[in-house]
């Protein structure tokens, strides 16, 4: 997706074309774009990218790929009137993540996965990380990145912490629109004006458009994945990576799967 500043659903269009001139005059898109392509060169084969929207990723020459999301283009035209539906990836497969991860696509089936800009959606980010790496063969690459909250709308939330994290990883997480009150309270803060029913009402609606629900900066992002990659049992390495330092808007990276459990316990390796 492109930098939050410009795709953030519930920015005004008119808004978003004034930033979008702005970051362009400064270089600051086409620069984070850029910073991109060196580890999307690293592709080959056939692989899936989740969560495309409007701004698939530009491959190699031969990548054949798969879109994956949870809507179809009419679903995203009521909940996303703002954008120009006309310009989105129309999904190969229909998956909800939250409720079914990759089970759709047995071990091992692709080459690469893409997943920009969906994890921090997600109910249960450290269930995720497993999934993507189980989708792939040996050797095969999986492809990540995250917004830095420094760079985004989310600057003022607080970060999420890690033990949250795993706890979801362990437990689970059944998700309700409380759990989108930080967008409230730090991000649209006209929300907290409005009446308890209005007020309610916003929240359902964050909760509907799958509005972030984990805040990370580069450092806490890449933490947060190596002790994911532990707690699934999962062996990887970076061949790639960018940080927000660098791009001023997310961390990227290319990992590389060296060996998996899949499902198998500990023993299983």
């Amino acid at each position: 997706m492109n930098p939050h500043l410009l795709s953030h659903r519930l920015v005004s269009p008119v808004l978003r074309r004034k930033i979008r001139r702005m970051l362009t005059a400064w270089g600051w898109e086409h620069r984070f774009l850029r910073q991109r392509r060196p580890g999307l060169a690293y592709l080959k084969g056939d692989g899936i990218e989740i969560g495309a929207f409007e701004h698939p990723a530009p491959l190699p020459r031969g990548c054949r790929t798969c879109y994956v999301d949870a809507i179809t283009r009419e679903q995203a035209a009521v909940l996303f009137p703002e954008i120009d539906v006309s310009a989105l990836v129309v999904p190969d497969h229909l998956i909800d993540l939250n409720r079914d991860g990759l089970t759709k696509f047995r071990a091992g089936q692709w080459d690469y996965a893409i997943a920009c800009h969906v994890i921090e959606h997600l109910e249960n980010p450290g269930r995720f990380v497993g999934e993507l790496f189980r989708v792939v063969r040996a050797g095969g690459l999986v492809v990540i990145a995250a917004p830095d909250q420094r760079f985004t709308f989310d600057r003022a939330r607080p970060e999420t912490p890690e033990a949250e994290l795993y706890r979801y990883f362990i437990e689970g997480r059944t998700v309700t629109p409380a759990d989108y009150a930080d967008i409230s309270r730090y991000v649209n803060t006209t929300d907290l004006a409005l009446d308890d029913e209005a007020r309610a009402r916003r929240l359902e609606m964050y909760q509907s458009r799958r509005e972030h629900l984990s805040v990370w900066t580069s450092a806490g992002f890449r933490q947060f994945w190596i002790s994911a990659l532990q707690w699934n049992e999962v062996r990887a390495e970076p061949i790639y990576e960018v940080n927000g330092e660098r791009n001023r808007f997310e961390y990227f990276g290319v990992w590389k799967s060296l060996a998996t459990c899949r499902a198998s316990g500990p023993s299983g390796c």
